[in-house]
């Protein structure tokens, strides 16, 4: 199965609806976001869908590997349909000119065509792998997905971008470490798929943020790649809207203090594995 791996936990949003503390529409927003992504996930089940083994995903990732980056950033008009999203609505392509405020305020689409050449050029640069399948494979992405949609997700095809809700979460297009983890689910997809659950779906989701930390250690300024000790840390730094306290979704370096708000809940991950847990399938 080529699964919908999301930056955001299902956990939280849970957490939300569980609460009650935020307002109502905003309740609805992650209950929805929930429901969608569930509804998403059933139906690659239901239908079959499945990547091909890894001996015939064998990449090409030999030295004097050529670079093949083809981006195209579209439109998704707030439609909730990701097996029929609209493919006309071109907003940038490889090449082209980045989207004036007066286009589109949000800069998600400009955002999202530099983090992918970003994350291109790290995988490149670093493994001499030409895109997630180190044969050149097309990043799509598409912005303005759903309506209050709180997330970001890899689908096993592209990578979809919701817009948040403005409460809890801000968009998710600025956060270099983000896009290059959900992209990084593509790299495991086409090297060793790991099923998406349990301990497998854990270390899939560790090996994005290892390589999504990295890339925004790199990609930030790449002439001057930070050092361990200046690198934050922080997976998805800046993805809570203002009025939540946190820092982050995820913390490595001091993993459970990402944040501790009343509408949101406590960061719960791990600092150690005395601390395993089993969880839900879901989590």
């Amino acid at each position: 199965m080529s699964p919908i791996c999301c930056v955001v936990p299902e956990y939280i949003l849970r957490a939300v609806v569980e609460k009650g503390e935020a307002p109502e529409h905003i309740i609805s927003a992650c209950q929805s976001t929930i429901d969608n992504t569930r509804r998403l996930q059933d139906a690659r089940i239901q239908h079959g869908q499945s990547i091909v083994s890894a001996q015939q995903q064998q990449t090409a990732q030999a030295a004097g590997a050529v670079r093949h980056l083809k981006r195209t950033i579209y439109n998704a008009q707030n439609s909730w349909d990701s097996d029929d999203l609209p493919r006309d609505k071109v907003m940038i392509k490889e090449g082209g000119v980045l989207i004036s405020k007066e286009e589109d305020s949000s800069q998600d689409a400009n955002e999202c065509y530099v983090g992918f050449k970003k994350t291109y050029d790290f995988y490149f640069e670093f493994f001499k792998r030409d895109s997630v399948n180190g044969r050149g494979l097309k990043l799509d992405g598409f912005v303005h997905y759903g309506q209050r949609y709180a997330n970001a997700f890899w689908d096993g095809r592209e990578m979809i971008f919701g817009d948040g809700d403005g409460h809890i979460f801000n968009g998710f297009t600025d956060e270099l470490d983000v896009i290059a983890h959900e992209l990084t689910h593509g790299v495991v997809q086409y090297t060793s798929p790991l099923e998406y659950k349990f301990q497998s779906g854990a270390l899939n989701e560790s090996i994005a943020d290892v390589f999504g930390i990295m890339v925004k250690q790199w990609g930030t300024d790449p002439e001057h790649p930070q050092t361990v000790d200046q690198a934050s840390w922080l997976i998805g730094e800046g993805i809570w809207a203002k009025n939540i306290k946190g820092k982050a979704l995820r913390d490595m370096k001091n993993p459970g203090t990402a944040y501790d708000d009343a509408t949101v809940g406590k960061d719960p991950q791990p600092a150690h594995w005395n601390d395993f847990k089993k969880l839900e399938l879901s989590d």
